[in-house]
């Protein structure tokens, strides 16, 4: 993908188009450090061409993101005298069943949905936890402090520390239906390096993203990507 990439840079710059460039990042599906740092290399495009699988669509709007860890300490104890300790991993486990019951903002983007991505905790079978955590994944269409602050609520109640990963507002893109003709446009429920970029830079207005490509997300983590 990378080599296809660089030829077709090359072939817009052998065709005369000298302004233009490539900008490769990781860790845009952890925390976005790596847009973060690129953003010192200070660049300042009129138009940033995001890859992503969108079914060769280009993108209007795409969905935000909220990744936190929810903690739960406990005591241990031998699991043959539960009363002297106290499970973490209970709490957890009533915890997400509340996220997991709650009725999650709405919107023109769809619902926001909640992926419980990894568990961990305990010690042994044997032993009552003292500690468990689990990091989760909300996909919000509306702004994120509302559901931040749902989540805090509700880990309160059950003793439960949230730590905040990631965070980022759905981004709109409309204008690519005035900038843009001979595509299909929709919506997509993926985040991406987008809301991360600074776009503030230089002089004139500040740039925009396109946010295309070829394949379909709904391969993507699946056995048969």
């Amino acid at each position: 993908l990378m080599a296809a990439q660089m030829l077709a840079a090359q072939a817009l710059v052998a065709a005369g188009q000298t302004n233009v460039g490539l900008l490769f990042v990781v860790s845009e599906e952890t925390d976005h450090t790596g847009m973060q740092v690129a953003n010192a290399l200070n660049l300042a495009p009129r138009w940033m061409v995001v890859g992503e699988p969108t079914e060769k669509k280009v993108i209007r709007a795409q969905k935000g993101i909220l990744k936190v860890r929810v903690s739960c300490q406990g005591i241990a104890a031998h699991s043959g005298y539960p009363h002297l300790g106290h499970s973490a991993t209970a709490d957890l486990v009533h915890v997400l069943h509340e996220l997991l019951r709650e009725q999650w903002p709405s919107g023109p983007l769809g619902d926001t949905h909640l992926n419980i991505g990894t568990l961990t905790g305990g010690e042994a079978a044997n032993v009552v936890a003292p500690s468990a955590s689990a990091d989760l994944l909300f996909r919000l269409v509306d702004d994120p402090q509302s559901t931040i602050d749902r989540v805090s609520s509700i880990c309160s109640g059950f003793g439960a520390s949230v730590e905040l990963i990631a965070v980022n507002p759905p981004v709109p893109m409309e204008y690519v239906s005035d900038a843009i003709t001979g595509y299909d446009f929709d919506t997509v429920a993926f985040n991406t390096d987008i809301p991360y970029f600074d776009f503030c830079k230089g002089e004139g207005p500040p740039g925009k993203a396109v946010l295309y490509g070829h394949g379909s997300i709904t391969d993507a983590h699946t056995l048969r990507e």
